[in-house]
């Protein structure tokens, strides 16, 4: 539950190979959670090792007990309890990556994993969440990134201390608009690029749109107006990135 998460600063992950990136990039299980079918694979042993080591619980338990912690009826074989990071907008060194990618009110867990995801395989800086956005530690938003939670910084900020540290960026703001009259193909992506995509259902608000050297559309040829957030948002990166 979020209120639990934010409780605690920790949240749940799932899967060996979710475990097994998080260990990689240095974050070790504060619970490791597994079932006997997965006992003898030489990850879960490094896993455990790892946990042990960090002064982490290491717990086997039966399927029925991995069904309720997972809510699921297939649930993986390993679970563990991570602590959330998140990175201080300030702390962001914006000529670290070419490009950069904030979501404005985001409300679909499963876009923004996806999105996170995405972020991770362009080498993208970060994601800044800007703010109501639901929650990146979420099951079903860490679900969708694959293990791309941990290797992407993600930055909460409200909409106001947002405005006021992007007239600092020091490349160029592209926002994404059904009303625009520039195409993204054709857009001047100076480096590094922060990408501002919108809610998925109102999408930017006058606001965030003013603070952007350009607004863009991309184009739709078929009878749909628009994309799923999280397919907009690839394109807008790897437009960005090229």
């Amino acid at each position: 539950m979020r209120k639990a998460r934010e409780e605690s600063g920790q949240f749940l992950a799932e899967g060996l190979k979710i475990v097994t990136e998080a260990i990689e990039l240095g974050q070790a299980p504060k619970v490791l959670i597994y079932g006997a079918d997965a006992a003898q694979h030489p990850l879960l042993q490094k896993a455990i090792s790892t946990t042990y080591d960090a002064r982490g619980q290491v717990i086997e338990v039966n399927r029925e007990i991995l069904e309720k912690i997972a809510r699921r009826d297939n649930p993986q074989a390993v679970l563990a309890v991570f602590d959330q990071v998140f990175t201080p907008l300030e702390a962001l060194s914006p000529h670290s990556a070419d490009v950069w990618v904030a979501l404005h009110m985001v409300r679909d867990p499963g876009n923004l994993g996806t999105i996170i995801r995405t972020a991770d395989a362009a080498g993208c800086g970060g994601v800044i969440l800007v703010g109501d956005c639901c929650d990146p530690y979420s099951v079903e938003a860490v679900r969708a990134t694959m293990g791309s939670i941990f290797a992407v910084p993600i930055v909460k900020a409200k909409e106001a201390e947002f405005i006021a540290w992007r007239h600092r960026w020091p490349g160029s703001v592209v926002g994404t608009l059904l009303t625009a009259t520039v195409d993204q193909r054709s857009a001047d992506y100076r480096r590094p690029t922060l990408i501002l995509m919108g809610n998925e259902q109102a999408g930017l608000t006058p606001e965030l749109a003013a603070v952007c050297d350009v607004n863009v559309k991309i184009p739709m040829r078929g009878r749909a107006d628009s994309l799923n957030l999280s397919v907009a948002t690839g394109i807008m990166i790897y437009a960005a990135g090229d």
